[in-house]
């Protein structure tokens, strides 16, 4: 009997099984098909159906989509998807040129249990992110800001069956964080100069990079050593010329042990920040989510026993005596590394840090108004920010594709450092009534 349920388990395995393929390359017999960037357009009703009715048109917004996408073992399918996305990019800022804007460049790296294909719900979030941003950036009266969307690929799902795949996380939690070698290191630097210029000192595109989930570790180990060489480079006193106007870690499913090697870096190498600089690097979480709060620590007690962890001598330097927590935890879920507030104007934690800080960031969202304020006290002074934000704008782990999570995302960029618009007056207004 036990013969016949192993072999049945073995066939409902193999029959669920995602493979290690690309689904935007069509291969026939010894040639390859690869898919061009996508010229879309979404209506206003597909994407945020809070604005029909609003003084907004329905109309469509347009946008440009490609796929870069990465095999089980980190190595592109194809090399012609890079090549694309940067000529897309390239054609977006001749573009913004012509019409006196500026290009609009979002990278989304997708997380468990998500990959590529149109099945996918990550990629139709995508594509209602990117219909927003045209939104956001069309300038009013004037001409449609072009927005290139770049589409990060990998193997974030392995089995399809309900209740078995949720067995895969040990394993793809491991591979979010080998994944990332060479070749997607060459593809993000590709695109991020692409992008920003060489140096990243291209102010004429606003760009931002997500990883989410799982996907958030892809990103933040992919981009380590590059942001490292970066900042060693600057050295105390030093600018840092960040590769993206924003770098944004969301709901992200990695140890805050290794965070935490990035920003004990940034506290050795740079001057602690002025309260109203901007971020750099963001890794924020909604205090709905579970995921990440809950189930996340409960994955990572399974293998404590296989891992040796350390005391330190002394605090170290967010204040914390040992690796212990930062293995069990994320980085946004821990107190230690939080460097701001964000909640409702009313909300009492936020009044309080106002008696002594500035307001980074005033915005209404929703009819809300919401404020990002320094945490008093907080040893976490690095371009780094680390902050938890509320479900009434993230609600859980997966669902961030929506018109709340997007006023938040240009806020940000707003706030970024890079944009010429970056001031304290600036960032208090409405950003709904910014960008429009």
């Amino acid at each position: 009997m036990s013969r016949i349920a192993f072999v049945l388990s073995v066939i409902v395995l193999s029959a669920g099984c995602v493979g290690n393929h690309p689904y935007r390359i069509h291969y026939n017999g010894t040639t390859a098909e690869v898919d061009p960037v996508k010229e879309e357009k979404l209506k206003t009703k597909e994407f945020d159906a809070l604005q029909t009715g609003a003084g907004i048109p329905e109309r469509e917004w347009p946008y440009k989509l490609g796929f870069v996408e990465f095999d089980d073992r980190g190595e592109m399918f194809d090399r012609r998807q890079v090549d694309n996305a940067v000529k897309a990019i390239e054609t977006a800022k001749d573009e913004a040129r012509t019409n006196g804007t500026n290009a609009v460049v979002m990278v989304f790296v997708h997380g468990w249990k998500n990959n590529a294909s149109e099945t996918s719900g990550n990629v139709w979030g995508v594509r209602q992110m990117l219909a927003g941003l045209a939104l956001q950036y069309k300038v009013p009266g004037g001409p449609q800001a072009p927005v290139v969307g770049i589409y990060i690929g990998w193997r974030g799902a392995v089995l399809s069956p309900p209740i078995i795949k949720e067995f895969t996380v040990l394993d793809r939690r491991d591979k979010s964080q080998n994944l990332p070698s060479a070749h997607m290191v060459e593809a993000l630097l590709r695109i991020m100069r692409a992008a920003k210029g060489p140096d990243f000192e291209d102010a004429s595109t606003v760009s931002v990079l997500i990883g989410h989930s799982f996907g958030g570790a892809v990103l933040e180990t992919a981009l380590t050593q590059t942001l490292e060489g970066l900042v060693v480079k600057a050295g105390p006193g030093g600018t840092v010329h960040w590769p993206a106007n924003l770098i944004m870690f969301l709901n992200e499913a990695q140890e805050a042990t290794r965070s935490y090697q990035l920003i004990e870096s940034l506290m050795t190498n740079l001057e602690p920040r002025q309260p109203l600089d901007a971020p750099g690097i963001i890794s924020i979480s909604s205090t709905g989510d579970y995921a990440t709060r809950a189930f996340f620590p409960a994955v990572q007690s399974v293998t404590r026993p296989f891992n040796s962890l350390r005391r330190y001598p002394g605090p170290n330097k967010l204040g914390i005596k040992s690796q212990t927590p930062m293995y069990f935890n994320t980085t946004a879920h821990l107190k230690q590394f939080r460097s701001h507030l964000f909640g409702r104007d009313d909300d009492p934690a936020i009044k309080a840090a106002l008696q002594c800080c500035q307001p980074f960031m005033e915005a209404t969202i929703a009819g809300v108004k919401y404020v990002i304020v320094e945490k008093p006290g907080a040893l976490n002074r690095t371009p780094y920010w680390v902050m938890q934000l509320p479900p009434s704008l993230v609600p859980d782990h997966s669902t961030i594709f929506t018109p709340q999570f997007r006023s938040v995302l240009v806020n940000f960029l707003l706030g970024s450092s890079l944009n010429p618009l970056n001031t304290p007056t600036y960032r208090k207004m409405n950003v709904e009534k910014v960008v429009r």
